[in-house]
């Protein structure tokens, strides 16, 4: 059975729903609403590299995952570089560009069970529990909202999805955040060794 959350904050709403099937997988579905008069960038397409042909290779299923073994948060933001990691440029999301007034939906299919990710957790397959533990599930999405100066430094790319917009440099800190969680439903993660 499918459970919808929902969040508003800086005149931007949130809305997720969560359905677990029972064939082993899960869908995360969202819908962000810009009810601004500026222009949003939401932080969507996370990507695994870079294409010789520039192409950002995004994967509109890609989530990061983080959990703390009471929960678990699955995101779409830029996390910040953590404290202890030196990088030679931080990883930065392709956005999807959401004008003032308008929504943008998203279908996410997951894989179960999930493991902890993000481009910085250096972290193996091997480095995971055998078994997995069912957590309660929250999800995060990352964006901004534009002033006109910004809108111009919002570089087009090429995704397999599609144009997005990318910004660099970036800092975590200036993005805001949606969160809604947790959902009732608990789902498999497996957990660091």
């Amino acid at each position: 059975m499918a459970e919808q959350l929902r969040v508003e904050a800086d005149q931007c709403v949130l809305e997720a729903t969560l359905e677990v099937d029972s064939a082993g997988g899960a869908t995360l579905a969202y819908t962000f609403q810009n009810g601004s008069a500026q222009n949003a960038y939401v932080f969507n397409l996370i990507y695994e590299d870079i294409g010789d042909d520039n192409m950002f290779l995004a994967n509109p299923n890609a989530v990061y995952v983080q959990a703390d073994g009471e929960s678990v948060l699955l995101s779409k933001e830029v996390i910040p570089v953590p404290p202890t990691l030196l990088v030679e440029k931080p990883f930065i999301p392709c956005a999807t560009l959401v004008e003032a007034g308008a929504t943008t939906k998203e279908i996410i299919h997951l894989s179960l069970p999930l493991r902890p990710w993000h481009h910085y957790l250096m972290l193996e397959d091997e480095d995971f529990a055998d078994e997995p533990v069912e957590l309660p599930p929250s999800f995060e999405l990352g964006f901004f909202l534009a002033t006109p100066e910004a809108d111009k430094l919002a570089k087009t790319v090429k995704t397999p999805v599609g144009e997005a917009k990318y910004f660099y440099p970036f800092s975590a800190s200036s993005q805001k955040l949606l969160r809604v969680g947790p959902f009732t439903a608990k789902l498999p993660v497996r957990l660091p060794k």
